[in-house]
């Protein structure tokens, strides 16, 4: 019975324990709009790609879509990364 009483103390222990710990989670945007946007005066926003010690987006839509951009690793920083890459299809390979 005291065995049993002491891992239901437990348990409960553990619960408000964990309960706690959750709570206290908070995120952040890794790399903000505002950044993004005074880089490449765009922010649609795909993803980004580790780079080893930095990290590599690219964005969607718009203005300068076809320049990646990166950010060092706590994701300030944001700068133009290479030149901008220009794809150049014949008109009958283009999809409308």
């Amino acid at each position: 019975m005291r065995n049993k009483l002491a891992a239901i103390l437990v348990g409960i222990l553990g619960f408000i324990w964990a309960g706690s710990a959750l709570a206290a989670l908070a995120f952040t945007p890794f790399v903000t709009s505002a950044n993004i946007n005074a880089t490449l005066s765009n922010n649609q926003t795909i993803g980004f790609a580790y780079a080893g010690d930095k990290f590599v987006g690219s964005v969607y839509f718009g203005t300068n879509n076809n320049q990646l951009y990166q950010t060092n690793l706590s994701g300030g920083n944001v700068t133009k990364f290479g030149a901008p890459n220009f794809v150049t299809l014949p008109p009958d390979r283009l999809v409308w």
